[in-house]
């Protein structure tokens, strides 16, 4: 994906590899039941380590994630339900076609904000990620999970543009402060939740770790860092500012609406 011009028509992404089986991460660690089966454990690095949630997904859908384009994750099942808090980034082996109805749909939704050459850009990961299939290459936060239903047909159609994939009758999880691994992390990685295991010398500059070890959330909203690809903030380059960013339509005036910041199902 990504190549040089845009072919074809626009739709959609969040795929990841077809919906993970129904398998929930808690603070305390994944149930043994929550591994892909059959899949080889990933290596034991060496030095000091964090063990955190894991997401295989498809290119170009995980690079938009951690550009911050993607702020919303839809699918079919709340499958993110119970994940609260940092949730690592893998990208999987196989790319989604560039041909597909995946890609075509993301392609349609993103030129209502970004032009071609853009778009082309945030469909390739980093130069310093260029080998990053089959690695876990970044971080996202993981909040509250809502159904489409809650929203009305304009707001949901403002949620389609955050979660660059059509929102009705999807289970929308919000995703914040997306940040990009020092290096990319070898993993086999698996078509569900699942755990793995990161040197602490990749994890982002300015990661903090609580009194167990684990990950801490980014306190405050800041803008994705899509320097990478050349996409900065602000209208006219494509982009979004300050929490509008980060926030998506289900943080601020919309959780508000529908009655606090807690648990949307």
């Amino acid at each position: 994906a990504g190549g040089g011009g845009m072919g074809g028509g626009g739709g959609m992404g969040g795929w990841s590899g077809g919906d993970p089986q129904e398998q929930f991460y808690h603070a305390e660690g994944m149930p043994p039941e929550a591994y892909g089966m059959g899949m080889p454990p990933q290596a034991m690095p060496e030095g000091p380590c964090v063990t955190m949630a894991a997401l295989s997904i498809r290119q170009p859908f995980a690079s938009l994630i951690l550009y911050g384009v993607k702020q919303l994750e839809a699918r079919t099942r709340p499958t993110l339900k119970q994940v609260q808090g940092p949730l690592a980034v893998h990208v999987s082996h196989k790319e989604e076609p560039y041909d597909s109805h995946l890609v075509s749909m993301a392609i349609a939704i993103l030129r209502r904000r970004y032009p071609d050459e853009a778009i082309s850009q945030l469909f390739q990961l980093p130069a310093a990620m260029a080998q990053g299939h089959g690695c876990v290459v970044g971080i996202v936060d993981v909040e509250a999970t809502w159904h489409a239903d809650l929203f009305s047909e304009v707001e949901q159609a403002q949620l389609t543009e955050q979660a660059v994939y059509p929102a009705a009758a999807t289970y929308l999880t919000q995703l914040r402060s997306p940040r990009w691994l020092a290096y990319p992390v070898r993993a086999t990685g698996s078509n569900k939740l699942w755990e793995v295991t990161v040197p602490v010398d990749a994890l982002p500059k300015g990661t903090e770790l609580d009194a167990r070890g684990n990950v801490l959330y980014v306190p405050t909203a800041t803008n994705a860092d899509r320097s990478a690809c050349g996409v900065g903030g602000g209208v006219g380059g494509g982009g979004l500012e300050g929490d509008d960013a980060m926030l998506g339509m289900l943080g601020g005036d919309f959780v508000r609406q529908l009655g606090g910041g807690g648990d949307g199902l």
